[in-house]
């Protein structure tokens, strides 16, 4: 299995642009205006985890920009821990 530092495999701009040459502009667009917000956590969230319980998910490729987004805004938020066990992780 390959290891995967989520951190530093990427800059921000280009999964953004990954995500627009997937098709998924309007995710693209709106990372890019929350992107110095709080807010940008909770769009993460809603985006990423299926809170009606009838989606599909993202393709994988998708769903890995995302994530490294998510990733990537958070480590620049020094009050932000990566603790899956935390209740700040999931907010």
């Amino acid at each position: 299995m390959k290891k995967i530092d989520l951190v530093t495999s990427g800059k921000k701009d280009e999964h953004l642009y990954a995500l627009r040459e997937l098709g998924y502009d309007h995710i693209a667009t709106r990372i890019e205006a929350l992107w110095d917000t709080k807010e940008l956590n909770t769009y993460f969230n809603s985006t990423i985890i299926d809170h009606r319980g009838n989606r599909s998910g993202f393709p994988t490729q998708v769903f890995s920009h995302i994530l490294r987004l998510f990733v990537l805004h958070n480590v620049e938020d020094e009050t932000f821990k990566l603790d899956p066990w935390s209740v700040q992780f999931y907010r």
